[in-house]
């Protein structure tokens, strides 16, 4: 890419931050809030893996003064619930050990572990708001955490993960 697409980012979060304003989801003052001008590009940096051979680096991108950096947060307020009603869904370390001390093992059985590559650049966006969707279809106690219809929040999720291809 030969051109910085900050601008363009800022201006489709803008919008669709917009389009909630008109339909009275969320005020004006909030729009400004969680819509930035002037931002920046995320920056990108790595950590070394030295428990890896070759001590490849860990890929970390910081997207603090980013155009889409407060309205991710928003939505990280709003989206938590979801995850916490999956079968699967693992808070932390300590979490995990006590859900697999509930397993019981056969002897036939085999536990194993896997180590993803680029988990998150290889989830099908399109899929992944599909099933946000679904989910906030089931959940309750949204309404206590926004006054967004499901349809703008998918928008305003596709906005915000404009940025990882946009750069």
């Amino acid at each position: 890419m030969t051109q910085n697409p900050t601008s363009r980012v800022e201006a489709k979060v803008s919008t669709a931050l917009r389009e909630c304003v008109r339909k009275g989801h969320i005020t004006g003052k909030k729009h400004l809030t969680l819509a930035h001008q002037f931002t920046s590009p995320p920056q990108i940096y790595g950590l070394p893996k030295i428990h890896k051979e070759g001590i490849p680096f860990r890929p970390i991108v910081a997207a603090i003064g980013s155009p889409t950096h407060q309205l991710a947060r928003e939505l990280a307020r709003i989206l938590p619930p979801l995850a916490s009603k999956s079968p699967s869904h693992v808070r932390n370390s300590k979490d995990f050990v006590n859900q697999i001390l509930q397993i019981s093992l056969e002897e036939t059985d085999v536990m194993a572990s896997f180590d993803v590559v680029s988990l998150f650049t290889r989830v099908p966006v399109d899929e992944a708001l599909l099933v946000i969707s679904q989910r906030l279809q089931q959940d309750d106690t949204l309404k206590d955490r926004t006054s967004i219809p499901i349809p703008n929040l998918c928008a305003l999720n596709t906005a915000s993960t404009i940025q990882a291809g946009a750069w």
